[in-house]
């Protein structure tokens, strides 16, 4: 798969009430999405040598124009479109054989224009008292185009990902391992020494792509006024982003690739997960043995003209009363990446930028020897250094000549304020404004067998979430021991059984487990493992436990006598297992066993003989 676009898994409100009474009205507008996705897709042969048509593959010209236009505009409501359309696409299927001649010559140009809209402001008031109120606003473009792209027996994926969910984590770890070939880039069958004899696989490509982008994104919440009247106006936020990723003339053979941007329109509490040390030492820091000479001669030509604003400000009441004005945060930011003209020729490269609009509290867990992090003006970036060319083992000649033209026009606007009070008093608050672009230009690059990441992640707000290599997973079960017995009395013994299994990918490190139970009820001292010792709580230290390990063990345990009324009760007792870095599923770290305890029996006594009355 080239290209993967998810939807937005939320649903915004769609009304505007408007409900005046004897003194004030009142307007309150809902929530508002617009989501434009629009790919573009020419001349890409997709090639693989591991079934049978001709030895030879020789594709003249594709010559291809296309045109593409998108708007999309909406008022308290959720709007969304995906286009893919115009798409030319040349498959090529090529069989091992003694000589094998894989020839393309592609000519493309790509326009596309792009408007996306959410609004929830620009409301009017005449007269009178009011009270204005407008939703949340939040507009997005994804675009994508992939011109004159030749891929030859590799995998890969490039996403978009739009959320709001910011309480859930995000876990990359099966997307990697769906990608991820180990088959792919560190070794290709098809071509190693052992079965292609030297010079047998001929790759001559000439690519030339011309690309034109007009994008216009707006998420306005403002723009509320009030003609002659006093009362209250208070916007929501806006969030305004553009997402564009340009993939011209590039040509990938024996791969593995993953392009992914992230947008969080929201503070966030989740974490992001990714594959743990052990797979990262696998994929990003081994050599491939793949193809032997290349030859390319590249030119490219990149104009980006990128206007990005955020506004909570401008705003005015005119009365000669007490007012009040308040605006929120705005922040507006944008982040370019050109890769142009590289040639990526048996190496690994790993580079994850993650951009915090507010504040990060979280850490970092288990990051991979050799991997680096920084925090740096553009966000949190971690990254591996490029490695050197690895061994040259296999028997190929690549001449590619590939010339591209990309132009990107870009506006971003994000707006909560303008709004105004004449001929009255009252209080303006505005809500927070974020607008932000991100492209990635693309253009004359050459994987080959290589193993290539660029993961960017943009959250619109403060994140108290980790960054996570893996993850632990414990799971506890409890029970009972040493006793049949449904109801026991006050000073009997039995002893729990607790099992602790790690099913996670990483080292649960200073695993702790806790038990809760009524006050005075259960005696722990004659555990075997240290602890501290609370009425009504008891903490053990189990140590690390290793992915894949378990620890099982069984305590005694006595009922206190001072654990005994006039009826019989329950005794719970709920235990919890956690560690140091945050568990992958909370759900299975408890569990809770129930007993009860029978009523303390009522010794009687004789009573004296009353005395008689006879004498």
């Amino acid at each position: 798969m080239v290209f993967n676009t998810f939807s937005p898994s939320f649903v915004f409100a769609d009304e505007i009430t408007d409900t005046p009474n004897e003194n004030v009205a009142h307007t309150e507008t809902g929530d508002a999405l617009s989501a434009v996705s629009q790919e573009s897709n020419i001349n890409t042969n997709i090639i693989t040598t591991e079934s049978v048509s001709d030895e030879e593959i020789s594709t003249e010209e594709n010559t291809n124009n296309e045109n593409q236009s998108l708007s999309e505009t909406s008022l308290n409501s959720e709007t969304e479109e995906n286009i893919s359309n115009g798409t030319d696409t040349n498959p090529a299927i090529v069989e091992t054989s003694p000589i094998i001649n894989i020839e393309a010559e592609n000519i493309a140009t790509s326009t596309s224009e792009a408007t996306s809209t959410a609004m929830t402001g620009n409301n009017t008031t005449e007269s009178g008292n009011f009270v204005t109120e407008t939703g949340d606003a939040v507009a997005y473009v994804d675009l994508v185009n992939v011109v004159n792209t030749n891929i030859v027996n590799s995998t890969g994926l490039i996403d978009f990902v739009q959320d709001v969910l910011g309480y859930e984590n995000f876990d990359m770890r099966d997307t990697f391992s769906d990608i991820f070939d180990p088959t792919t880039a560190i070794s290709t069958p098809t071509c190693g020494q052992d079965i292609c004899n030297p010079n047998t696989v001929f790759i001559d490509m000439v690519n030339q792509a011309n690309i034109d982008n007009d994008v216009t994104v707006v998420a306005d919440t403002g723009n509320n006024i009030s003609i002659d009247g006093s009362g209250v106006i208070t916007t929501g936020d806006a969030y305004a982003s553009a997402n564009i990723v340009n993939l011209a003339n590039t040509n990938i053979v024996d791969s593995n690739y993953l392009l992914l941007v992230f947008n969080n329109f929201a503070d966030m509490a989740g974490s992001l997960v990714l594959p743990n040390s052990d797979f990262f030492q696998s994929y990003f820091t081994q050599k491939s043995n793949q193809f032997g000479f290349l030859n390319s001669n590249n030119s490219a030509d990149i104009n980006n003209n990128v206007t990005v604003a955020a506004g909570t400000g401008d705003n005015s009441i005119t009365g000669e009363g007490v007012s009040n004005i308040t605006t929120g945060n705005s922040v507006s930011t944008s982040y370019l990446h050109n890769e142009i003209n590289q040639n990526f020729f048996n190496t690994n490269n790993f580079s994850m930028l993650i951009r915090v609009q507010g504040d990060w509290t979280g850490k970092i867990f288990g990051l991979p020897e050799g991997m680096q992090w920084e925090n740096t003006s553009a966000g949190i970036r971690l990254y591996y250094s490029p490695d050197t060319v690895g061994n040259n083992n296999s028997s190929a000649i690549t001449n590619i000549t590939n010339d591209a033209t990309i132009a990107n026009n870009v506006q971003v606007y994000a707006l909560t304020g303008n709004n105004e009070i004449n001929n009255g008093n009252g209080e303006i608050t505005t809500g927070n404004a974020y607008a932000d672009s991100t492209i990635f230009n693309i253009a004359n690059n050459n994987i080959i067998g290589s193993n290539w990441a660029n993961l960017i992640f943009n959250i619109y707000g403060n994140w108290n979430g980790d960054i996570a290599f893996g993850q632990p997973d414990l799971w506890l079960g409890l029970s009972i021991q040493n006793t049949t017995k449904k109801v026991m009395r006050p000073g009997e013994g039995l002893s729990y059984t607790y099992t602790i299994f790690n099913r996670g990918d990483v080292t649960a490190k200073n695993v702790i487990l806790e038990n809760n139970f009524p006050l005075s009820a259960l005696d722990f001292s004659k555990g075997p493992i240290d602890k501290d010792n609370l009425d009504g709580k008891t903490t053990w230290n189990l140590g690390d436990i290793k992915a894949g390990e378990t620890k099982e063990f069984t305590v005694p345990v006595k009922i206190l006598p001072s654990f005994a009324t006039n009826t019989q009760l329950p005794l719970p007792l709920h235990s919890t297992v956690y560690s140091d870095q945050p568990d992958s599923n909370n759900n299975d770290n408890s569990d809770t066993l129930m007993l009860y305890v029978a009523v303390k029996a009522i010794t009687s006594k004789k009573l004296p003989a009353k005395p008689s009355l006879l004498r």
